[in-house]
């Protein structure tokens, strides 16, 4: 193979025709497409660096709203917890109120009930006492069941103003007197005397009806619609037993 220059010459145009046809057809589309294929990865990363840093915003989100929903949530316990706590407190407090007054109410109804057996008690006693001075009064003689009891109740008339007793005087024209045992002319007699030295000053004592009342025990008692004055032992024994009785509920 012989090579001139035109030989050569011809190789270089034919190798510059070549280069730049492949340049023309080949190497530009190529380096187009690998630009095109880079500026696509370039963009790819760039979503993607995008879509990393909004799920790391979403999750950042999420961290915050889990914390804020767990505070949230543990407040909400909280209350609960307290409300629940103040509840049973404010129920043990009215259990114990109530208990409290269920023992005051049964205290003092213990209280009462003793109270009442004990007056009972008492008033039995004295309803004792009261029937055995009947039983022993029945053995004394007639006498000393009533004339006995006579200066007291004309003490007793004597205190009365005289405007009261004139008054009574002149309108009563019967007065009882009320006797414990029977008494004869001559006692009765002795009765009319000495009440009319009580009232002499207020005038003429009425007329006396002897009415027999064993249930005064021992004494007597002068009796009309306007005045009434008593010295028996059935009044003593009613005025102690008042007394007694009052004493108890005090």
């Amino acid at each position: 193979m012989h090579l001139d220059a035109w030989t050569l010459g011809l190789q270089a145009i034919n190798a510059l025709v070549l280069v730049w046809l492949l340049s023309r057809l080949l190497f530009n589309p190529v380096a187009q497409l690998i630009a095109a294929r880079q500026d696509g990865i370039s963009q790819s990363l760039d979503a993607a660096a995008k879509a990393r840093s909004e799920l790391a915003a979403v999750q950042e989100q999420t961290i915050q709203l889990r914390a804020t929903q767990a505070s949230v949530l543990e407040r909400q316990l909280l209350a609960a917890r307290e409300a629940r706590s103040a509840a049973e407190q404010a129920a043990q407090a009215a259990l114990d109120q109530n208990l409290h007054a269920r023992q005051q109410s049964a205290e003092l109804e213990f209280q009462a009930l003793r109270a009442a057996a004990r007056r009972e008690g008492e008033a039995q006693a004295l309803d004792f006492s009261l029937d055995l001075a009947r039983r022993l009064l029945q053995g004394l003689p007639d006498e000393l069941r009533v004339l006995p009891f006579l200066p007291g109740l004309a003490q007793a008339l004597g205190r009365i103003p005289p405007e009261v007793l004139s008054s009574w005087c002149s309108d009563t024209a019967i007065a009882e007197l009320r006797v414990a045992h029977p008494l004869d002319e001559a006692g009765l007699a002795v009765c009319r005397d000495t009440l009319q030295d009580a009232i002499a000053t207020a005038g003429t004592l009425p007329a006396l009806r002897m009415v027999v009342d064993p249930g005064l025990l021992a004494g007597l008692e002068l009796a009309s619609a306007h005045l009434q004055v008593a010295n028996h032992l059935r009044q003593d024994w009613e005025r102690l037993r008042e007394h007694l009785l009052a004493d108890d509920d005090d």
